[in-house]
C-alpha cells in the first residue's frame, strides 16, 4: 500500500455521531476512509469473512449482485482471504483490497477505518499497528442515543431503558479507561463537534498528525457530498447541522427519560450532561449497571 503507513480507528456507540465524524475526514487528501463499517473484530476468526464484507461493500458503494466490479472485488477479496482470518489479517486485505480496486488520495498516508463497535478492541488495535496508531472516540449524550435507537429497544419491551443503560456504561467506562491509559487515544463529543465543527476537528487533525485543511468540516463519502443518515430521516443538509441535537425531548417519553438519568446520573454528567431530573435519591438500578460494568471489564 505505497504511501499508507498508519492507521486510525473511530470508534464509539452505535448512533453516536461516528459517521459523521468519518465523513468529515473523508476528504482529507492525506487520509484514506473506508466508506463502510467492516466489523473485523466479528468477523475473526469466522469460516467465511468474505461474503459478509461483500454484503457491506456492495450496500454502500451500491455495487450489482454478479457486476463485473462486484466480482472483481470478490476474486481479489477471496485471493487475500481463503479462509479464517484474525483481526490484523483481515482488516490489513480489506484495506489493501480497496486501495487496489478504488486507489486512494496521492498524498494519502493514513487509512482510517470506522467501526463502532471496535471500541472493545483498542488495546488489540494499537498492539497489532504499531505506536503511530491513532484512535477517536465519539461521545453523545445517553438519551439521544437512545432516542436514535429507539426503534430496536423498543422490541426489548421490558427492560429496555437498563439494558441500554448498561451498554452505554461499558462503553462509557471503556472510552474513560482508555483515554487514561493510552496517549494514542483522543475522545471528543458529538455535541462539540455540531456546535464548533472546526475547534474539535483542528483537535482530531492534531491528534491524527495530518495538515489543518478546510475540507474537515464539509462532509463526504468517497469524494462525493454526504448529507447524512439520521434514523429520523435521512438528511437534506451538507455540512454539520444540530437539527436532531435535541431531539430525545420529543421521541423518549419522559418516563424513560427519568429512569435513563437515574440510572446514568454520574456518568452523565461527567460528560455535561445535565439530568433533567434533579433527583439525588440512592438508586438500586444504578448500582446493577454499575456492578454489571465492572463485571464486563473484568471478563
Amino acid at each position: 500500500m505505497s504511501g499508507l503507513r498508519r492507521a486510525a480507528f473511530v470508534v464509539g456507540v452505535p448512533r453516536s455521531g461516528t459517521t459523521l465524524f468519518a465523513r468529515l475526514l473523508d476528504g482529507h487528501p492525506q487520509l484514506f476512509v473506508l466508506p463502510f463499517e467492516t466489523h473485523a473484530s466479528v468477523l475473526a476468526g469466522r469460516p467465511d469473512p468474505v461474503t459478509p464484507l461483500l454484503a457491506r461493500i456492495a450496500r454502500v458503494q451500491k455495487l450489482a449482485q454478479g457486476s463485473p466490479q462486484e466480482e472483481q472485488l470478490a476474486r481479489a477479496l477471496r485471493a487475500r482471504l481463503p479462509g479464517p482470518a484474525d483481526l490484523d489479517t483481515l482488516l490489513r486485505a480489506v484495506i489493501e483490497t480497496l486501495f487496489e480496486q478504488a486507489g486512494a488520495p496521492p498524498r494519502a498516508e493514513v487509512w482510517v477505518e470506522k467501526t463502532p463497535r471496535h471500541l472493545r478492541v483498542v488495546p488489540e488495535l494499537l498492539r497489532l499497528f504499531g505506536p503511530e496508531t491513532r484512535v477517536i472516540a465519539v461521545v453523545r449524550d445517553p438519551r439521544a442515543v437512545m432516542a436514535s435507537r429507539r426503534t430496536r429497544f423498543e422490541r426489548i419491551g421490558v427492560g429496555n431503558v437498563r439494558h441500554f443503560a448498561q451498554r452505554w456504561a461499558f462503553a462509557d467506562a471503556l472510552t474513560r479507561r482508555f483515554a487514561a491509559r493510552f496517549p494514542a487515544f483522543l475522545a471528543i463529543r458529538y455535541e462539540d463537534l455540531v456546535a464548533d465543527a472546526e475547534a474539535v476537528v483542528r483537535r482530531a487533525a492534531d491528534h491524527l498528525e495530518i495538515d489543518w485543511d478546510p475540507v474537515l468540516v464539509q462532509p463526504t463519502r468517497s469524494g462525493e457530498a454526504w448529507t447524512g443518515n439520521s434514523s429520523f430521516g435521512r438528511g437534506t443538509q451538507s455540512g454539520v447541522s444540530s437539527a436532531y441535537l435535541d431531539r430525545w425531548r420529543t421521541e423518549l417519553v419522559p418516563e424513560d427519560v427519568a429512569r435513563l438519568e437515574l440510572l446514568l446520573r454520574d456518568r452523565m454528567r461527567s460528560w455535561r450532561y445535565e439530568p433533567l431530573s434533579r433527583s439525588e435519591r440512592p438508586s438500586l438500578g444504578r448500582w446493577v449497571v454499575e456492578v454489571v460494568t465492572a463485571l464486563r471489564q473484568v471478563v
